[in-house]
């Protein structure tokens, strides 16, 4: 579970049915998924067209980072 969220994953985009609803160019409506991973919260990307970034290097989608 994520603290203070209560769920082992949010989704983060633009969509209205996101978790985390995240407005702007280059959003995709479902962007990455924040999930508890051990003790450790990680970005997975969805396969976005943008794609996502992690202190300036892209993750790979579908790759735990």
């Amino acid at each position: 579970m994520i603290p203070g969220i209560g769920k082992p994953q949010i989704t983060v985009g633009s969509a209205p049915g996101c978790d985390l609803l995240v407005q702007g160019v280059g959003v995709a409506p479902q962007h990455l998924t924040l999930a508890a991973h051990g003790h450790q919260i990680v970005a997975i990307d969805l396969g976005t067209p943008g794609g996502s970034t992690h202190g300036g290097a892209p993750l790979a989608p579908g790759v735990p980072t």
